[in-house]
């Protein structure tokens, strides 16, 4: 298990994009990579507000990983992405 935070601080809000990716990693030579990754959002009293498990093949998921530069994933893979506004 790897457990990763960041906060947001301030009055406004942020728009964010986390991936987990295991399997999509196989394409450049990363060995034992997670065959299953899963995210879960937390907020600041630890209750869970947004979950991911698995690449549905979002549309607006894709658009925002070309915007910012990241790698596409494949459609019904086990990696795994969530865009929140926090």
């Amino acid at each position: 298990m790897l457990a990763a935070g960041f906060a947001i601080l301030g009055t406004g809000s942020e728009r964010v994009l986390i991936r987990g990716i295991g399997p999509g990693l196989v394409q450049f030579g990363v060995a034992g990579a997670l065959a299953a990754p899963r995210i879960t959002v937390f907020d600041s009293n630890n209750a869970p507000i947004a979950t991911n498990a698995g690449w549905d093949g979002s549309v607006t998921l894709s658009a925002a990983f070309t915007q910012v530069g990241a790698f596409s994933l494949v459609q019904g893979s086990a990696d795994c992405a969530l865009m929140l506004t926090l």
